[in-house]
């Protein structure tokens, strides 16, 4: 398996997801500060990752310099990014972690908020 440190909108994409949700979901409140702020948690953590994958020592300088930018951005492809996010961060002891433990429990919502909205799921007959 290769991994690699995923790009800002990956992060945009995910933040700008939970600033447009966070009051129908059950991620709680978040304000721009605080989502810049786990926007450099998560990319110190696919660094890490990535150091530990490739035993080297990649600059976090990435993940420091990171500033949010709200970005338009559809279900489906937050989710896709969260998940991409998720398979980066996949090596070594960061799947101990407990970001990296959060940012599956936020895909499970992401998912659950994408399947409710679906046309066949709201047509399905209850029980």
């Amino acid at each position: 398996m290769s991994s690699y440190i995923v790009d800002y909108k990956t992060i945009d994409r995910i933040l700008s997801w939970i600033n447009n949700n966070q009051n129908s979901t059950a991620i709680g409140s978040f304000c721009a500060d605080d989502l810049e702020s786990f926007g450099k948690k998560l990319l110190l953590m696919n660094t890490k990752a990535v150091n530990q994958r490739y035993e080297e020592k990649s600059d976090e300088k990435h993940a420091k310099s990171y500033k949010f930018k709200k970005v338009k951005v559809y279900d489906c492809q937050a989710l896709k990014s969260a998940e991409c996010l998720y398979y980066q961060c996949s090596e070594g002891n960061v799947p101990g972690m407990k970001l990296y433990k959060s940012l599956r429990s936020l895909i499970e919502i992401m998912r659950n908020f994408v399947i409710e909205k679906l046309p066949a799921y709201t047509k399905a007959e209850w029980g």
